[in-house]
Formats: structure tokens, sequence, C-alpha cells
């Protein structure tokens, strides 16, 4: 049995920052409306002729300079711009890296599930070092006419380097669903028809499910690593949006400021939301040497996950 460790994190994020006022301009809405109701203020978006390959090759590219070549490349994304082949091959390809490469599609609790696929492939001593990305280009799958949905969604991409190491920096995992509420956050689109994609949401029923899905995947995590929620000194949450995570804090009796929040700069970026928030507290120096960590996420299916890890430095 292998464990695992964190060696390197990148990130990028498109040129475009598309602020509040931009929907202002031609939806029933206002800067105001949204920060008020989600916390986001701004996102990132692909230009027309961009694709999520433009910002998910340079993830790679950054993690391979910064922790040399993976045997095996994993993406979580639900926005990919072709069915074949994978993200992960295209991304490979660019960047001549042969291996086990591979897409995830668990929408925004992807990452985790990358994650998880990453740590098991490295204990069955399969590999010794996965490049994990969560990429999505989300703006291109919503109705951009449709101010439930268009405000919340922006693009972006973050991975990690795991790499087989002598003790395991991850304490616990778990995961579940509820696939009765399949059809609450879904696409209405047909592919193989010719019909786009796109994003429809059941608002309210997303929010009741998430706040009480995190709450317990949250305790159910820290349970399975013998750790109380007083032991943690920050949650990385989905940023689906801020009341999500204001109520999930409640719910657990504790400070909203633990949950690290990005969702007031880059919105709802679907599988590289984790990364990016993890990536934005690494860059910022807000992370300390064996601090413990909780990441959670909950995303189309509707599926949801958790782990606790020890942060070491990189």
């Amino acid at each position: 049995m292998f464990f695992s460790r964190i060696s390197a994190i990148a990130t990028q994020l498109p040129s475009e920052e598309i602020p509040n006022s931009y929907f202002g301009s031609y939806l029933d809405t206002s800067d105001q409306w949204i920060a008020q109701r989600t916390g986001i203020q701004s996102r990132f978006w692909l230009k027309k002729n961009e694709s999520v390959l433009d910002i998910t090759v340079p993830v790679l590219a950054q993690l391979i300079e910064k922790s040399g070549r993976p045997d095996s490349v994993i993406v979580a994304t639900c926005s990919a711009d072709k069915v074949l082949p994978s993200l992960a091959h295209r991304v490979a390809s660019a960047c001549e890296i042969d291996g086990l490469h591979f897409d995830v599609n668990a929408a925004c609790s992807g990452f985790l599930v990358a994650l998880a696929q990453a740590r098991a492939l490295i204990g069955a001593g399969m590999v010794s070092r996965v490049a994990v990305i969560g990429a999505d280009a989300m703006s291109k799958l919503i109705d951009h006419n449709d101010r439930a949905t268009a405000v919340l969604f922006g693009d972006g991409a973050g991975g990690l380097m795991l790499e087989r190491a002598q003790q395991d920096v991850f304490l616990s995992t778990c995961f579940d669903s509820k696939v009765a509420f399949c059809d609450i956050l879904m696409d209405q689109g047909r592919i193989h028809e010719g019909v786009k994609p796109v994003i429809q949401m059941q608002g309210q029923e997303v929010y009741r499910l998430a706040v009480g899905a995190l709450s317990r995947s949250v305790l159910q995590s820290l349970h399975l690593a013998n750790k109380a929620i007083e032991d943690v000194d920050f949650v990385f949450a989905h940023q689906a949006n801020d009341r999500i995570l204001q109520s999930v804090a409640k719910n657990l009796g504790i400070d909203d400021q633990i949950f690290y929040k990005t969702v007031n700069c880059y919105g709802n970026t679907s599988a590289a939301s984790i990364p990016l928030g993890l990536a934005h507290a690494h860059e910022n120096n807000r992370l300390k040497n064996q601090d413990i960590l909780v990441l959670t996420a909950i995303g189309a299916g509707m599926a949801w996950g958790s782990m606790v890890l020890k942060w070491e430095e990189i």
C-alpha cells in the first residue's frame, strides 16, 4: 500500500473578466442584486473562439515544471468541447505525456472524485505521480439570457500534482449521492441530435439539498478522520454561492470565515472551484504546515463528497 502527498499546485483563468455590471446592460438585474443574493462580484469567461482546452494545458504545463512529468493525467470536467478523445488525452498530448489518462464527469464534485481516483492508482502501485486537474468552461453551457443561471457561472482550471509518499496527507474520504434528484440540476441538450446542452436548475431545491448534504458530509469525513470540527483550520467548499456556504457554516456551528471563499471573484467554476481556492490560499500565504483542511463539494447527480487532509508545505 502506497500513500499520497501534494507536490505542486497550479491554476489558469481566462483573460476576460466579467463584472456584474455586464448583466445589468441586457438583463433585468444589477450589480447589487447579484452580489446580495450570491456573493459574486465578477467571474472570468473564455472568449467565443476558446475552449476549456486552452486553460487546461497551461495548468498541466505548470505542474510539470514544478514537480516533474506524471504517469497519469486525470481531468474532472463536464464541459469538454469534444466527446473524444478525452480532454485528459488532449491535454497530455499537448505536453507530450504518455500514460494512463482519462476524464471524470461528476460535475461540481468532479475534482474530489478525480482526487480519489488518483489516490487509488498511487495506492495500488500502478503509478507514482498523477496530475489531477479540475477544469470547466461553464459559460459555454449557460443560457446567457437566463438571469437565474447566467450570473452564477465562471470558467477556470486548477490542478494538483499527487506523488507517492511515505505518509498519507489524506486522512479520510467519503462520497454519496441522491439519484432521485437527478433532474433538479441538468442540461436540456441532446448532443447526438445537435441540440446544445444548456443548464437548467431548480434553485431552491438545489439549495436545500446542498446545505443538508454538505453539512452531513463534512461531519462524516471528520468522524472518519478522528477529528472534530474545532480542529479544522479551513474548509475549501465548492463555491456555488455564498448563501450555501453561510448556511452550511451555521449548520456546523462555526464561523463562516473558516470557509475559504473565492466565489466573489470567480463565481461557480464547477470542478475547478476547489483547486482554484487552494491555489489562492497558497499564493496568499494563508496555509500553514500541518493545517487541517476539509475539501467538500456537491454537484449534479445529485452527488457530493468530502475529504480531510493535513496540509504540507510545497
